[in-house]
């Protein structure tokens, strides 16, 4: 029996040297009283103490660094998701409109959301051109992220959820999280003639949609003249387009020099539209 104490005392003895030893070599940091208690916290908790924190400095780079809004836009409307410094998601749904833009702003206003904010929305083609251009114009760093990177950051945080509310919010986290690169609009010569070459992608479209319609046969004659009618306005207003992006470029000297470029960009160039035309 006296030999176990004596072992057991030994054993103690042996444990309470390394532990000397091993404080020796690798002390904890020291921690105010408040660093203590905000560690003892679950790292959630934490997290949000640290945001508050930052709110209360009114410090607009650091708010602006935990302060997105992400934006799913369709053709007629569309979801933002405001997610704010302390951690919470702010949902509305608004027109695409010019008064919806403005709806929008005073939203933001409402949630005191000022204009070092970020915004971000995917690159869906011309649907949101005006909104990104109207936030830029307000203030706003406005991001347009490749829908591709957006959907690797979701495929990442095994996200499968498919919705205009939570693709918002998805938008929104990308955002806080990778900080994609802020946009520029295009100058405004260069809007001008990005809207021209739209237009004549449209007529070309319906010329081909009427051409096609025309030689499917089985029409009557009522229904082949209204169609070849109809062909005839839209060749003629193809030309029409043509000579308008022309003159707009002679117009502006950059893009007079820069024209032969133009003409090999897709979206820009009207190589591919003149054969089109045929």
């Amino acid at each position: 029996m006296t030999k176990q104490k004596e072992s057991a005392r030994q054993m103690r003895s042996r444990r309470l040297t390394c532990r000397t030893i091993k404080l020796a070599q690798y002390p904890k940091p020291l921690r105010s009283e408040a660093e203590k208690r905000i560690y003892k916290l679950e790292p959630a908790r934490a997290r949000t103490i640290i945001k508050r924190s930052l709110y209360r400095m009114k410090s607009p780079i650091a708010i602006a660094a935990a302060t997105a809004l992400g934006i799913d836009i369709a053709k007629a409307k569309f979801d933002v998701c405001l997610l704010k410094e302390n951690g919470r998601a702010k949902h509305k749904v608004f027109l695409n409109t010019r008064h919806g833009f403005e709806q929008l702003i005073r939203w933001l206003d409402s949630h005191q959301v000022g204009d070092h904010s970020r915004a971000c929305l995917e690159a869906t083609g011309s649907y949101g051109e005006p909104l990104a251009l109207f936030l830029f114009e307000a203030g706003f760093t406005v991001s347009i992220a490749n829908p591709a990177a957006v959907r690797a950051f979701a495929n990442a945080g095994l996200s499968r959820t498919k919705t205009d509310k939570v693709d918002a919010e998805l938008i929104a986290r990308f955002c806080l999280a990778q900080q994609p690169q802020a946009w520029q609009p295009p100058a405004p010569e260069l809007r001008e003639l990005q809207a021209l070459v739209r237009r004549l992608d449209a007529l070309i479209e319906m010329r081909v949609a009427e051409e096609n319609r025309l030689s499917s046969g089985g029409l009557t004659e009522t229904v082949r003249h209204s169609l070849e009618e109809h062909i005839a306005y839209l060749l003629a207003e193809i030309k029409q387009t043509e000579a308008l992006i022309r003159q707009h470029i002679n117009n502006h000297s950059d893009l007079k020099e820069q024209s032969d470029l133009l003409d090999s960009i897709p979206g820009i160039g009207l190589g591919d539209r003149r054969a089109a035309v045929g």
